[in-house]
């Protein structure tokens, strides 16, 4: 079977000739497909300006955001510090009035162990107030970090101290420091001492262990005291008037009792350092006395470091001119055996002690203490072997007159 082709050049077949044929119907080129891969398409130039227009206008906003609220910022806390400055005048009112209530009404009622505290002290203090300036505020919160520059009333040292206030019941109230926002806790060792503080009092550590170590040669030849193998344990604590740790030497943070314009520990801080060093080293040379007679020990310590006479020495002479005193066998019969600690007869037991080392020297207080607890007419038969008579006699001689430390002013 065959089929004959008459088709010739020229000729139609159908409506397509072959002389039309054209490119727009010439088979498409084979196309290459590669599995996964997309088109992507052009971005338009005008996209990239709108997008950088976008951006521009997140960072203007972001930046008078963060500008606004350093404003508000800036603002709470210089209403935070004038509302502190108020509630500080009325604190150093109380206390120079000796208003307790008042004064208990300004402390933070949640902590109820430091307030308490807090208002023992006052009741026992004879100090005049402190003229305390609030510098800065730092919030955190309903707490309040102030840092606050004090001047004696006798216009004496200057100190920067920190003090924490909490936000309750609409006003500012004076509440214990808060230890975690004096930074970590570091150690430091010295000759005598294993000294435990935090991270803001490190630019005063060099000054402090001077302080101590000399303390401790000072104290320990009038106390005649057995020199340790182990160091002492020296914390500094972040509680004002906190809980005592065992056999450990305490001390308040210079942060908290003041430091002067280099950030050395303040006047405040080198007294209460050497009377808690003295109390520890009595305790542990003389542990039969009673701790109203450390207390005493405490106060003689302060006069012998620092040279000069504290308020309350001087209220004694004051009361030794009106012969408003007790009679000195009493008193010691009150702090050292029946371990009253009444302000004014602790002063005059310490003023024996200074009394008793000006006339019998070095090592004076040891002996009298080694004596303890018998009565004073035993106690200074068996140190010095004089008579009570004589003794008191002297002393209130020199209580009137002053001792050459007693005009000079703490």
């Amino acid at each position: 079977m065959s089929v004959e082709l008459n088709w010739r050049e020229g000729e139609e077949s159908g409506d397509v000739a072959w002389g039309e044929l054209d490119a727009s119907t010439a088979p498409e080129p084979a196309r290459t497909i590669v599995r996964g891969a997309r088109s992507r398409p052009k971005r338009s130039r005008t996209a990239l300006p709108f997008l950088l227009a976008v951006l521009a206008g997140i960072l203007i906003g972001s930046a008078a955001l963060a500008a606004f609220l350093v404003v508000r910022t800036n603002q709470s806390s210089e209403l935070a510090r004038q509302d502190i400055e108020a509630a500080l005048a009325l604190l150093l009112d109380a206390q120079a009035n000796g208003d307790v209530s008042g004064y208990a009404e300004l402390l933070d009622p949640n902590e109820e162990v430091w307030r308490s505290r807090r208002i023992a002290g006052l009741r026992r203090t004879t100090d005049a107030p402190v003229q305390t300036n609030v510098e800065s505020v730092r919030l955190q919160g309903d707490l309040a970090l102030a840092e606050l520059t004090g001047t004696a009333a006798d216009g004496g040292e200057v100190a920067t101290r920190t003090a924490f206030f909490r936000f309750h019941n609409g006003r500012w109230l004076l509440t214990a420091p808060v230890a975690e926002q004096f930074g970590a806790q570091l150690q430091q060792s010295s000759p005598h001492f294993l000294i435990e503080y935090r991270k803001a009092d490190e630019p005063a550590i060099h000054s402090l262990v001077d302080l101590v170590e000399g303390s401790y040669v000072v104290l320990c030849g009038e106390l005649r005291c057995r020199t340790s193998e182990r160091p002492i344990p020296l914390v500094l604590s972040y509680e004002e008037n906190g809980a005592a740790i065992d056999a450990a030497l305490q001390v308040t943070s210079p942060r908290l009792t003041g430091v002067d314009g280099r950030g050395q520990p303040g006047e405040s801080f080198e007294r209460e350092l050497t009377g808690a060093l003295a109390i520890y080293l009595a305790a542990a040379r003389f542990p039969a006395t009673s701790p109203a007679l450390r207390a005493a020990v405490a106060e003689w310590a302060v006069a012998e470091l620092s040279g000069a006479t504290s308020p309350e020495m001087t209220a004694l002479r004051q009361a030794a001119r009106r012969d408003d005193l007790l009679p000195l066998d009493r008193v010691w019969r009150l702090v050292a055996v029946r371990n009253e600690n009444g302000a004014l007869e602790q002063t005059q037991v310490a003023s024996m002690f200074i009394y008793a080392q000006e006339t019998f020297g070095n090592g004076a207080v040891a002996r009298l203490l080694e004596a303890t607890p018998a009565d004073l007419p035993d106690a200074l038969r068996r140190a010095y072997g004089v008579s009570y008579d004589d003794f008191n006699a002297g002393w209130q001689e020199w209580l009137q007159a002053g001792s050459p430390a007693a005009d000079r002013p703490a």
